[in-house]
């Protein structure tokens, strides 16, 4: 196992297990934001499933994008370059994580985190990894507001342990030049302009200590 794959893990499995600690507010019954962008992307992933020439077409290229093609830069997130597994991996991280993140922010605020990272971490990509295209990055932004929840709230050792070691790995990759920790701390930089903003997490309070 290469250091960057280990620090990714490290980064995810951080965000989702923080996810399961954090007392958590309600917002919906059903996260359908993240749903919706699940089905999209999986149409997405059919439509180049059938028409392979869409993947060229609409990835980061960075030399297509200096010369004027800047929808790239979104569109390349609509779009996999890892194949069936690589694409059937990020639906089911951001199946996973995205409805922890709903629950946290209100969906005009999870948009800006997912697309806010996504984007963000498209521009410092083409210089660091110049031709690609997937999701990852939206999702990893994701990841990185959730890790930062921990600093509002009901903050408890447990949680906030693992979102420092979640935010550590993020930052191990983006030494290494991995996109993908650039968009972790991305994510979480957004997550705490939002907190400071007054759109932070407001966790359930601890429930009552039992009567002896």
């Amino acid at each position: 196992m290469t250091l960057s794959l280990a620090l990714l893990l490290i980064a995810i499995f951080s965000a989702l297990l923080m996810g399961r600690l954090q007392r958590l507010p309600v917002r919906g019954a059903v996260p359908w934001l993240s749903f919706s962008i699940v089905v999209a992307l999986a149409l997405a992933g059919v439509a180049q499933w059938l028409w392979p020439g869409l993947l060229p077409r609409f990835e980061r290229n960075a030399g297509a994008i200096f010369a004027g093609d800047y929808y790239r830069l979104l569109t390349a997130l609509w779009f996999q370059d890892g194949g069936l597994v690589g694409g059937g991996f990020n639906l089911a991280l951001l199946f996973a994580l995205g409805p922890i993140a709903e629950r946290l922010w209100d969906r005009r605020s999870w948009l800006l985190i997912y697309f806010g990272a996504g984007l963000t971490t498209e521009i410092i990509a083409l210089w660091w990894q110049p031709i690609g295209a997937g999701n990852s990055i939206a999702w990893m932004g994701l990841a990185g507001s959730v890790l930062v929840a921990s600093w509002a709230g009901v903050r408890r050792l447990p949680v906030m342990t693992l979102g420092a070691i979640g935010l550590a790995a993020g930052a191990g990759l983006a030494l290494l030049h991995d996109i993908h920790g650039a968009a972790l701390l991305t994510g979480a930089a957004i997550g705490l302009a939002l907190i400071r903003s007054g759109h932070g997490v407001r966790a359930r309070p601890e429930p009552p200590a039992p009567l002896a």
